[in-house]
């Protein structure tokens, strides 16, 4: 009978009266809540950019344990408030008993991503080593330390802990040991923040470059360019590129070709359902649908 929600606005996680909106309790952190908290069982369970994450219950709002995520309690200002310099921007993934999480943003200042046990937040594995390769990024020949840098909701399937990592592809860890299995570093395009799984598949978004656009504040439109990428699962490869059958549906193939034209997924669309052995991309207003 509850309403729960996360704000960036005054730090907090509020629980509302589903039938009148009224306020039950608030918890306030040390700063911004980006994502929806998880709800499991009796518990909530939220992430902060002051760099914990946080366990209390669910009827009451009463604190049950608090983990410190980043690496120490050192602050920095970003956007105008007062910030964790390794803030948790992937929320938290609560699944069979464990709490999944990240904090830190730039694999410079370092990142890490913890399995924590859900009922007391102790400690299971924490990777603190996957932003440390010598990895090759897009416009060779560009290459330099560095690694996943999380950013969008975590995921996980067939024991791989998918992490999104913002314009980059998402990055692949063992669910069980927390080692890093793939991150695909030269994925011009490829990935967001958002992703879903399906079939042992990662669907992505893969935005379009669009030069001579004007300067906007917020989410960029879709774009007749964008497409929708598929990769492995358990190899962050792509999963299928071009192919006929997409080429044989999307009337986008008939038009001039956008300079920065991907080519590769289902062209000129944005998302996807899934239904039974069918999914559906959506986009530019239209929607095909596809065989698995």
């Amino acid at each position: 009978g509850l309403v729960l929600y996360g704000s960036s606005a005054d730090d907090s996680i509020h629980a509302l009266q589903a039938t009148t909106g009224e306020r039950v309790w608030t918890y306030t952190t040390g700063g911004p809540i980006r994502f929806a908290p998880h709800l499991a069982g009796e518990h909530c369970y939220f992430a902060s950019d002051d760099g914990y994450v946080y366990c209390v219950t669910t009827k009451t709002g009463q604190e049950v344990w608090r983990y410190r995520a980043a690496l120490d309690d050192r602050r920095l200002l970003a956007n105008g408030r007062l910030t964790s310099r390794w803030p948790c921007r992937s929320g938290v993934l609560v699944q069979d008993g464990v709490v999944y999480v990240s904090a830190g943003m730039w694999p410079s200042e370092g990142v890490y991503l913890h399995a924590l046990d859900a009922r007391s937040g102790q400690p299971l594995w924490c990777n603190d080593t996957s932003c440390y390769d010598y990895v090759e990024y897009p416009h060779a020949p560009s290459a330099s330390f560095g690694g996943p840098a999380p950013q969008g909701y975590l995921l996980q399937g067939n024991g791989v802990l998918v992490v999104p990592t913002g314009r980059c592809a998402p990055a692949g860890y063992d669910s069980q040991t927390g080692k890093l299995l793939y991150f695909w570093a030269n994925s011009p395009n490829r990935g967001g923040t958002w992703a879903t799984l399906a079939h042992d598949a990662i669907f992505v978004s893969a935005v379009a470059w669009q030069p001579d656009q004007p300067v906007r504040l917020g989410e960029s439109q879709p774009h007749r360019a964008d497409s929708v990428a598929a990769l492995a699962l358990r190899t962050g490869k792509e999963e299928w590129g071009y192919t006929a059958a997409v080429k044989a549906i999307t009337d986008e193939q008939q038009l001039p070709r956008w300079r920065s034209q991907i080519g590769h997924g289902i062209y000129g669309r944005q998302r996807v359902l899934f239904a039974g052995p069918r999914f559906y991309a959506l986009g530019n207003g239209k929607v095909d649908a596809f065989e698995l």
